[in-house]
């Protein structure tokens, strides 16, 4: 009979799931700094063009917005597979460790 191992991922999607979180963490932070800039370069300038450019500006904030909340939402998704998959291979660990291999 083969040699056999049994190779667990869940650790591996675990430190992506943080990974991902982290980056999310930091772009909210980044849009939190460029919110506050936009607010001081109000009071640089007043004209047509920066009203233009303030409804682009809160148009894009918008859109970064919902992408954020999209990424949260299918990152909870994928921290609940992480978790079945966790379990799976506690299953299949347990079983493993039941079978009796005669060489």
């Amino acid at each position: 009979m083969g040699d056999w191992n049994i190779q667990l991922k869940a650790a591996d999607l675990n430190g992506w799931i943080i990974s991902v979180e982290e980056s999310l963490t930091k772009v909210r932070d980044f849009l939190a700094v460029l919110e506050q800039e936009e607010r001081g370069l109000k009071n640089v300038f007043d004209s047509g063009a920066r009203l233009q450019w303030e409804r682009g500006f809160q148009d894009e904030l918008v859109q970064i917005r919902e992408k954020i909340a999209e990424m949260e939402e299918i990152t909870l998704w994928v921290e609940e597979l992480a978790r079945d998959l966790t379990r799976l291979e506690k299953s299949l660990i347990a079983e493993a460790e039941g079978l009796h291999f005669w060489g």
